[in-house]
């Protein structure tokens, strides 16, 4: 718990970007990946990484967003972030019987890059208010 409370707030907001930036390459890669190397298309593009990256990213952005929020109150930081963990979220919950595999693809990129918005807003505004 001390090596939380040491860590400034941009280190935890570097690193949800960094995980974010992660997540939304992959998804713009894997498709030309699969394409070129169809082997790996059974690691890349199970619905188990997905999850494993949601559940890597949740805690860090929440608590980058809470954090930082709670000392500069720059409403953007929240309204860029939460709808990216929520349409992460639909990504990988949503049954794909009601929606197209596509869909669920576009979710995913569209979160991770609302995302990586909110950690560089969160990250610029604590920078800026020296947090």
């Amino acid at each position: 718990m001390s090596f939380i409370r040491k860590q400034s707030h941009t280190f935890w907001d570097k690193v949800g970007m960094t995980a974010s930036s992660i997540c939304f390459l992959h998804c713009l890669v894997t498709p030309f990946l699969l394409m070129l190397l169809p082997w790996m298309g059974t690691y890349l593009d199970e619905h188990v990484f997905h999850l494993g990256m949601f559940i890597f990213v949740l805690p860090i952005a929440g608590f980058a967003f809470l954090q930082g929020f709670t000392h500069h109150h720059n409403i953007w930081v929240m309204v860029w972030g939460i709808p990216g963990l929520l349409l992460l979220a639909a990504g990988i919950f949503l049954p794909e019987d009601h929606s197209s595999h596509e869909f669920h693809i576009f979710l995913t990129i569209l979160g991770s890059l609302l995302l990586v918005i909110g950690h560089y807003t969160n990250w610029r505004t604590c920078r800026k208010h020296r947090h």
